[in-house]
């Protein structure tokens, strides 16, 4: 790849960012040598969004709302979820922005209700499994170790959005 680049006159330094926002800061402040970068789509707010143009899509990953085996035919909509105990991820993850805007869209904001727990993947998994999360939000491939666990975890189910489309 670096072959490639370098015989079309481009060079390549790459740097390791957190997550999206920060990448995408990178792209929007002057002199900071950053020219490109991979950024999860839907988590940037519309001001650094529309200072950023988009070359393609790498890949679509779902959003996985995964919730207890006991709550089944209680949850039918995001407000049903919003009064549970739910992982949202990591602060400023892409999990967490998704999540934000969803919710937003359904009139609840989750940086203002206890319900929702941003913490590290790995410590909303372990707090699900444990019981003390209802819910808890990914957004990762299936292919992710804690969306593959939680796949094949008896005691999760998947939530059904049914009017998914909408929020294309």
């Amino acid at each position: 790849q670096e072959r490639f680049l370098a015989g079309n006159s481009i060079s390549l330094k790459v740097e390791s960012t957190k997550n999206s926002a920060e990448s995408a800061k990178l792209l929007v402040t002057p002199n900071s040598g950053v020219s490109a970068a991979l950024i999860q789509g839907g988590v940037l707010s519309t001001d650094v969004d529309n200072q950023i143009l988009s070359l393609g899509s790498v890949a679509f990953e779902p959003v996985w709302i995964f919730y207890r085996k006991n709550l089944e035919n209680r949850i039918d909509r995001f407000k049903d979820i919003a009064k549970l105990q739910v992982g949202v991820g990591p602060h400023n993850s892409g999990t967490k922005e998704i999540a934000k805007k969803l919710f937003e869209l359904n009139g609840i904001d989750i940086d203002r209700s206890s319900n929702f727990h941003a913490d590290s993947y790995e410590n909303n998994l372990r707090e699900f499994l444990d019981g003390k999360l209802d819910a808890l939000i990914n957004v990762n491939p299936e292919i992710d170790p804690i969306v593959n666990r939680l796949l094949h975890e008896p005691n999760a189910r998947i939530f059904e959005l049914k009017h998914a489309a909408a929020y294309d």
